[in-house]
């Protein structure tokens, strides 16, 4: 259970209906082992049961010269959303071992850059949170680790903090429309984020004028 994971179960949990709110809250304060009948629960819902463990899916299989042609080999790519305290070289000896066919090869398609987390104080977070307070007054900011590739790696692997906003208002229907062929985001909720992100540069801009000689 990773620290911004257990800060963001706790957060949200009162946004959820009563049974899911609940296990959210048990998985938040176990300190050891995760409770499985809150696991089970939080499986009906598989964006948040993603957070908690790397998942991986085939999103491409192919083989064979024809319909009625035998294929002599098959290739398959597999995604994987790797959580950062695992490494591909991890997620890639736990695939052999489910396949758990000597004749299939499992190798890495390209080398990974793995993401480090950014810290949740500093400059950046501050102008975050007065720019939501100006805008949104009660609405909170809350840390997540998001289960999908952002140019976020690269840039924390070099040592340079980098974050994203969640600034658009979106509908949980809307957000599971992500990489589908009607994903979308409300024309309503345009403006408002384009509004808070030009407030966020006037914000930073401001406290690096301030704090300049």
């Amino acid at each position: 259970m990773l620290p911004v994971t257990r800060t963001w179960f706790a957060a949200v949990a009162a946004t959820h209906e009563p049974g899911y709110a609940e296990a959210m809250r048990a998985v938040a304060g176990a300190q050891g082992p995760l409770p499985e009948a809150a696991l089970a629960t939080l499986a009906g819902k598989p964006a948040i049961a993603a957070l908690l463990r790397t998942t991986c899916v085939a999103t491409q299989v192919s083989g064979g010269t024809g319909k009625n042609v035998l294929p002599a080999a098959a290739t398959a790519n597999v995604n994987c959303r790797i959580l950062p305290d695992e490494t591909p070289e991890d997620v890639r000896r736990a695939l052999v071992e489910i396949v758990g066919d000597p004749g299939v090869e499992i190798v890495a398609a390209a080398e990974t850059v793995v993401g480090k987390p950014a810290p949740l104080d500093g400059e950046g977070p501050a102008a975050v949170g007065a720019v939501m307070a100006r805008i949104h007054p009660g609405v909170p900011v809350i840390p997540k680790l998001v289960n999908y590739y952002t140019d976020s790696r690269s840039l924390t692997a070099v040592g340079i903090a980098a974050y994203g906003l969640g600034v658009l208002p979106l509908t949980e229907q809307d957000g599971l429309t992500a990489h589908a062929a009607n994903e979308r985001i409300p024309v309503a909720g345009l403006r408002s984020g384009v509004e808070f992100l030009h407030a966020l540069v006037v914000e930073l801009a401001a406290a690096k004028s301030a704090g300049s000689p």
